[in-house]
């Protein structure tokens, strides 16, 4: 299946990531997709005005170069442009301007750990922009040969259908196209299980231990029951249900089987602040040290207005 019709790549001007865009490349031929490259530039001081259309035909002309060197005589339909303003902003505009179906970017610090790996670009695209955000970090961009799709298939949470269907649909595309494995991790936990051993509570060891089995074997079944809506064929699978919070056993699982890219969901939620995403997904970027395909439900409804 070729999932990807409309493809946006997000390039840094000042520190180009030519790994990220043959990998944007690469996916957008293998899809056989449209291909949109940008530059975003900070909006220019007033007394750099006169020399705007200069500047911007410079970057476009720096642009096109280096597509040609990166394009490999590859039949692609490829269109650049040169996005003036705040980066976030812009980018999410050009998503619902052209109905992109799939952002790609490098990420703020591909030599960075855990939380400083993504920047606030990256974070405001994660929680704001409409399509599947694909952050890439240069060591994990050319060759993919792992990936892992987080799920979670209880059903107290709501939207949890429609983001396992989207992560699993994304991951099998993905994995079928890059001819990689693909490993499925669930996450659980009992909880207030520390409370119970606390000893605060007159139940034995036996019991909470038995409770917990109970647990497991109920996140197992519903576990199994939605990977097998699936067909994997042609690909390599290997599940995971580890014992624990997402933001702490999911990256333990993508570092211990060297995930390329963990394809997980980012449920958007509007608070005083503003946007943000659940605890889990936060606590689970702030923990990787790889790539990542973000998803939202379709009934997300950005906070960014077109143009």
């Amino acid at each position: 299946m070729k999932r990807f019709k409309n493809i946006i790549f997000v390039n840094d001007p000042i520190s180009v990531n030519n790994e990220a865009l043959k990998k944007a490349i690469d996916l957008a031929y293998k899809n056989k997709a449209k291909l949109s490259i940008v530059n975003v530039l900070k909006e220019l001081p007033h007394y750099f005005s006169r020399y705007k259309k200069e500047v911007i035909q410079t970057q476009h002309d720096q642009l096109n170069a280096l597509v040609e060197d990166n394009i490999n005589n590859l039949n692609i339909e490829i269109k650049t442009e040169i996005l003036i303003g705040s980066a976030f902003l812009e980018i999410i505009k050009t998503v619902i301007k052209y109905n992109h179906d799939l952002l790609i970017k490098p990420v703020a610090n591909p030599g960075g750990v855990s939380e400083a790996i993504f920047g606030s670009t990256d974070l405001h695209l994660l929680r704001k922009c409409p399509c599947p955000v694909w952050l890439l970090k240069a060591t994990k961009a050319q060759k993919i040969t792992r990936i892992l799709a987080a799920v979670n298939p209880s059903p107290e949470e709501k939207n949890n259908a429609e983001l396992n269907h989207l992560i699993l649909e994304l991951s099998i595309s993905v994995a079928r196209t890059e001819h990689c494995e693909l490993h499925i991790v669930h996450a659980w936990e009992m909880q207030n299980e520390f409370l119970l051993r606390s000893h605060h509570v007159s139940i034995s060891d036996h019991e909470i231990d038995k409770m917990i089995n109970e647990i497991y074997l109920q996140h197992k079944n519903q576990f199994y029951e939605l990977l097998n809506h699936y067909d994997y064929k042609g690909i390599t699978v290997k599940n995971f249900l580890p014992k624990g919070t997402p933001g702490n056993v999911i990256p333990a699982v993508a570092k211990k089987e060297n995930a390329d890219i963990i394809v997980m969901g980012t449920v958007a939620r509007t608070g005083i602040s503003g946007f943000f995403m659940g605890n889990s997904a936060e606590r689970i970027l702030s923990n990787i040290d790889c790539s990542i395909l973000a998803v939202k439900p379709a009934s997300f409804v950005t906070p960014v207005e077109p143009d």
